[in-house]
C-alpha cells in the first residue's frame, strides 16, 4: 500500500524534533600512549595523552605514569625527572594560563604540555638554558615529536596579560639528536 506524502513529511519532522532535544552522546575520550625512543632499543612508555572532542579541535590532558620519575631538589626547587643513563630528563610544568587544546594546524599547547631540562646526572643544579622542546607533527592519529635546545629562561617571569605563547618556534634551534638520550617522542601508534 503506498504511504502518502503528507506521511513521510510527518515522520520526518518528528524524527528531526526527537534528534533535536535528545541530549547527543557523548564522544568518548581517546588515550594515547606517550613514549620516548632511543637511537637504539625499544621505546619507553612515560605516560598517556587523552583527546576529547571540543568544536573544531580536541581537549587535551597529559598523565606522566610517575613510577618512572624521580624526586629531585636542583637549584632550590623541586624536578620530578627521568633517569636516562648519564641524563635526567626533568619535567619543568608550564605554570601559567594556557588552553590545552589543540586544533589539526596548531599543536602548541600539547608542546608546552611536553616541557624538560636535560642535564647530566652528575651535575648538582639545573639551567634552565639546558631545554628540550618536543615540536611536534602529526603521524597518523597521533604525533611525533623532535628534540629541539630551547632557553626556558623567559619562563622565570610572567607574560604579559592575554599572552598565551611567550616561546615561539623562532626561539627553538637544532640539537644534536644522537648525543640525547631520547631522539624522538612518540604520542599514540
Amino acid at each position: 500500500m503506498p504511504v502518502s506524502p503528507g506521511f513521510t513529511t510527518c515522520t520526518t519532522g518528528l524524527v528531526a524534533f526527537w534528534l533535536s532535544v535528545l541530549p547527543c552522546t557523548p564522544v568518548l575520550a581517546e588515550e594515547l600512549a606517550l613514549s620516548l625512543e632511543p637511537a637504539q632499543g625499544p621505546a619507553l612508555v612515560i605516560g598517556t595523552v587523552t583527546l576529547e572532542a571540543d568544536g573544531d579541535g580536541e581537549r587535551l590532558t597529559v598523565a606522566f605514569d610517575e613510577s618512572r620519575f624521580e624526586d629531585h631538589f636542583l637549584s632550590m626547587r623541586p624536578f620530578r625527572c627521568l633517569p636516562a643513563g648519564e641524563w635526567l630528563l626533568c619535567r619543568l610544568p608550564y605554570p601559567y594560563e594556557h588552553h590545552r587544546r589543540i586544533r589539526d594546524s596548531d599543536l602548541v599547547d600539547l608542546e608546552y604540555a611536553l616541557l624538560f631540562v636535560i642535564k647530566p646526572r652528575s651535575e648538582y643544579g639545573i639551567d634552565l638554558k639546558d631545554g628540550l622542546y618536543w615540536r611536534l607533527a602529526r603521524a597518523g592519529r597521533g604525533f611525533v615529536g623532535t628534540p629541539y635546545a630551547v632557553d626556558y629562561t623567559p619562563l622565570g617571569v610572567p607574560p604579559a596579560a592575554g599572552e598565551l605563547r611567550p616561546l615561539t618556534h623562532e626561539q627553538l634551534w637544532e640539537t644534536e639528536a644522537q648525543r640525547l638520550p631520547f631522539v624522538r617522542l612518540r604520542i599514540g601508534g
